[in-house]
């Protein structure tokens, strides 16, 4: 039986003077023993309507605006096939607000709760990478959840030197599992050039210094909805690329509370 894998997402979009359209490239591991994968999407979470098959590890489709749920399976030469991957969605261009236009973001497993928003002014398209490339933390901090690893690794999406740069920087949402209420929660920076992190939000004050030229303004928590089953999430904007990780300060373990921990954000040290 194939094991389950893992989807990301990239996406490129094109526009015509009369419609709109979303070109979306899906790429995903490759899962041990398949013979082809089943690419399935839908505009409901979970509610696959169309679906295509394909030996290839990476595939291209033309959509017309709305949102979209995607999710891969893995077939073996004997038919037998995988559990879905991870689902990944498209956000509707419609209803992002200004002065993003683009949005996707993961909707199940631990990464639940991901968004980014950016702008097509950026020339790129924000990605994930592998998270073993950033394993490490504060001492002060347990990280909660797997890391995010934002990629292009050090792309400026906008320079905060350079009055002429009209770009929006990169909005993100880091997931918080387990939490309902990440408000006090801080921030940190993953040095990638030293090796290290370094608080750049404590979740109460001011930016930090050593984080001055890549967070853009002070993150946002938003609580959990478990109506509608919304993980809690904390709003970050970037000058330049990074990833993210949900993380509990140990004085909080200490003292019996749930949040005033730490999101961990790893980024490229800027020159």
């Amino acid at each position: 039986m194939c094991s389950a894998i893992l989807l990301v997402l990239v996406l490129i979009f094109l526009g015509s003077r009369h419609a709109y359209a979303l070109d979306v490239t899906l790429e995903w591991d490759a899962s041990p023993g398949a013979h082809q994968y089943e690419v399935h999407w839908g505009t409901s979470s979970g509610d696959y309507t169309e679906f295509i098959t394909t030996p290839q590890t990476k595939h291209s489709l033309t959509l017309a605006d709305d949102t979209y749920y995607f999710a891969v399976k893995a077939v073996d030469d004997e038919e037998l096939k995988s559990g879905y991957s991870r689902e990944v969605c498209v956000i509707d261009p419609n209803s992002i607000p200004a002065p993003y236009n683009r949005a996707w973001g993961i909707t199940t497993g631990i990464l639940a709760g991901f968004k980014v928003f950016y702008n097509t002014d950026h020339d790129t398209t924000p990605t994930l990478g592998s998270s073993d490339l950033i394993d490490g933390f504060v001492d002060a901090y347990i990280p909660i959840g797997e890391p995010l690893y934002l990629q292009p690794s050090g792309k400026i999406f906008k320079d905060p030197d350079d009055p002429a740069d009209h770009r929006p920087p990169v909005m993100i949402f880091i997931p918080c599992p387990e939490f309902s209420d990440p408000g006090g929660l801080g921030v940190a920076l993953y040095d990638e050039v030293n090796d290290s992190w370094i608080l750049a939000w404590d979740g109460e004050g001011a930016i930090e210094s050593a984080a001055e030229g890549w967070l853009a303004a002070e993150p946002i928590p938003h609580n959990s909805d478990q109506t509608n089953d919304i993980p809690a999430t904390i709003e970050i904007q970037l000058y330049h690329f990074s990833g993210a990780q949900a993380a509990l300060g140990r004085s909080n373990i200490l003292a019996g509370k749930e949040g005033g921990g730490g999101c961990f954000v790893s980024a490229a040290a800027s020159d």
